[in-house]
């Protein structure tokens, strides 16, 4: 009687056991799916998925040929020159503030500034092919870091602010939508809306440059931005370069702050 005691108390034992290793690891899979930086890329089918790595590897390739090349500018000077290996490019803290441009900038517009007042060269237009290239040739670079906010801190709380003000704004479309009507909380919370899932924007800035299957190539986060504001707030796009895109990318960047970089990276 005794004994047959014992059995089923070690059964129970066993069994609670083992419903809570289950149940740990629902919750862990649950995390991992709905916290990651590193989050899935979704595609219709194989046929997208392979459309995107093809382009981002040629986008990549023509990325690191441009910070190679001598006459990208008009003095011999490369972005090699400056940066060897790609050092001290801080690709994981951008947007930041320049204080030579007295203002908050992106990578892309850091890349302006360089190519201009140190190689002698023409800037390239925002947004462009061989702009973008550069950038997610950057971003590779930092790939497996985490992002960094590494601005003073009175010019990264007040633009953060702007772009979290800007995100609950209905003002950018004519629709009376804004961000936060599909992002909930801020982009903090995922939502459904009409069947289709619409993750929170946790971690987004750390995959950013990317090939987009709606925009046919690859595009930055503030690219990312203006399709959102004409496709979904039924608006116009702004400047590449406007304060309020910057603001954008700004707050987004906070949602991802600790979060590793990952884009494409040349095999």
């Amino acid at each position: 009687m005794l004994k047959n005691k014992k059995e089923s108390t070690q059964s129970l034992f066993m069994l609670t056991n083992t419903f809570i290793i289950l149940l740990l690891m629902v919750i862990s899979f649950y995390f991992l799916l709905n916290c990651s930086a590193n989050r899935e890329r979704q595609f219709a089918n194989a046929e997208q998925a392979e459309i995107a790595h093809r382009e981002e590897l040629k986008a990549l390739t023509r990325g690191r040929e441009i910070w190679f090349d001598p006459d990208t500018g008009t003095n011999g000077r490369s972005c090699e020159s400056c940066h060897p290996k790609g050092e001290m490019t801080r690709a994981k803290s951008y947007p930041r503030y320049k204080h030579i441009l007295r203002t908050m900038a992106t990578l892309s517009m850091t890349h302006n500034f360089a190519v201009v007042n140190e190689s002698k060269g023409k800037p390239w237009e925002l947004g462009s092919y061989d702009a973008n290239a550069l950038v997610l040739y950057v971003m590779s670079l930092a790939n497996g870091k985490p992002i960094q906010m590494a601005w003073p801190q009175k010019y990264r709380d007040e633009w953060i602010n702007r772009g979290r003000i800007a995100f609950a704004d209905t003002n950018f479309g004519n629709n009376s939508q804004s961000c936060e009507s599909c992002h909930l909380k801020g982009g903090k919370k995922k939502n459904f809306v009409n069947s289709k899932v619409i993750p929170n924007l946790k971690g987004i800035a750390a995959t950013y440059p990317k090939y987009s299957i709606e925009q046919g190539k690859v595009i930055t986060l503030e690219q990312q931005v203006n399709y959102c504001l004409e496709n979904y707030l039924d608006g116009l796009p702004l400047p590449l370069d406007d304060v309020t895109i910057v603001a954008f990318c700004c707050y987004l960047t906070s949602l991802s702050e600790g979060k590793k970089i990952a884009v494409a990276r040349l095999n």
